[in-house]
């Protein structure tokens, strides 16, 4: 290529807080027919990371898509995040990745077609890294540049993980930071600097195939990944599922270094409010959360990490293994303290 390419200046919404609303979803599936295949295992109407259907094998099926606009302008990082992004709804459900699909949609008469060929060549290179072919895929000529991948992945017979079954006890671990949005927004907005950018793009592209498998030695009973509906919102999905209440302490949540100063200085992405009106207000209790902390609560995440529910005599023990193996944001963030119907997320600014 022979001039930088700057891929963000191209699109209105960086990374995942492109996508439309969990409220607006909710909607748009109302009256839609559902599926009766007794093969379907966990299906739309769950609400889960993936689709898990039985194909008659020796194991269960899981399959998920997922496609965004990018957060970074270097069009390898940003194939190098799409392919990432993509793999966390298998391992977040306990599965092995097996095989991908790729979709980009790219401005064929903006942009040189040398940055489509390396947006392809960074997932690819992902995949590759993560053990996983990619056997084809589906372009199309679009005046926003975007990227994902279809995955499919398998499990043992009914050992996948849902975002339900959370208990009583529980602590909630998550196992990389908060404010990619909120960064990606900053960038935007000529705030972010060229470090914080970089720090992010790090650890977007970064796999959470480890956190996955470590969960699954560590009696995981409930989990997803943080993404395009914030920590709020996939958190909600838990304790609604679950029952449960969850108290989380805010001040023990893993931040990007200026995620906070930027969400303070207004780099909070349209997304932040849809988000929070796709929860329910009978499930929060925000205490006195001002509105730039509500902000990183509900900012979307692109490429964010695993929110595991574990046994309390496991969850550190997890923690210590993710830490040791190179994660070392991951951390303890609260615990389940009582059964709650239709669940509740209460957020404490620190522990008494």
């Amino acid at each position: 290529m022979q001039k930088p390419v700057r891929l963000t200046e191209l699109i209105k919404n960086p990374g995942c807080s492109c996508k439309i609303s969990k409220g607006i979803l909710r909607q748009v599936f109302q009256g839609l027919p559902e599926t009766d295949d007794p093969r379907v295992l966990v299906g739309a109407s769950h609400g889960d990371d993936a689709g898990v259907i039985d194909l008659g094998g020796p194991g269960d099926s899981i399959l998920t898509i997922d496609v965004f606009t990018p957060a970074v302008d270097d069009p390898y990082l940003f194939g190098q995040i799409a392919a990432a992004n993509a793999l966390s709804d298998i391992y977040a459900m306990g599965g092995t990745a097996q095989a991908a699909l790729c979709f980009i949609g790219f401005p064929v008469d903006v942009l040189p077609v040398e940055a489509m060929r390396e947006i392809l060549r960074g997932g690819i290179d992902k995949m590759k890294e993560a053990g996983v072919p990619v056997i084809g895929g589906h372009s199309i000529n679009d005046a926003e540049p975007k990227c994902g991948f279809a995955v499919l992945g398998t499990c043992p017979k009914g050992q996948y993980v849902r975002n339900a079954g959370a208990k009583p006890g529980d602590l909630i671990v998550l196992t990389k930071p908060l404010g990619t949005g909120i960064i990606a927004r900053g960038r935007q907005m000529g705030k972010a600097s060229d470090e914080a950018v970089a720090t992010i793009a790090r650890s977007m592209a970064e796999l959470n195939r480890t956190a996955g498998e470590g969960m699954l030695r560590h009696g995981v009973h409930a989990a997803t990944d943080v993404t395009g509906f914030s920590l709020m919102g996939h958190m909600a999905e838990i304790v609604k599922n679950s029952g449960v209440e969850a108290e989380i302490v805010f001040g023990d949540l893993p931040l990007f270094p200026d995620a906070r100063d930027l969400a303070f200085a207004g780099a909070l992405s349209g997304a932040v409010k849809r988000n929070r009106a796709s929860v329910d207000e009978a499930l929060l209790d925000l205490g006195d959360l001002g509105d730039a902390e509500q902000g990183i609560l509900f900012s979307p995440e692109t490429s964010g990490g695993i929110l595991a529910f574990l046994p309390p005599d496991r969850a550190e023990g997890y923690v210590r293994e993710l830490k040791e193996r190179g994660i070392a944001a991951a951390r303890v963030i609260g615990r389940v303290t009582k059964t709650v119907a239709g669940g509740r997320i209460r957020v404490v600014r620190s522990v008494v």
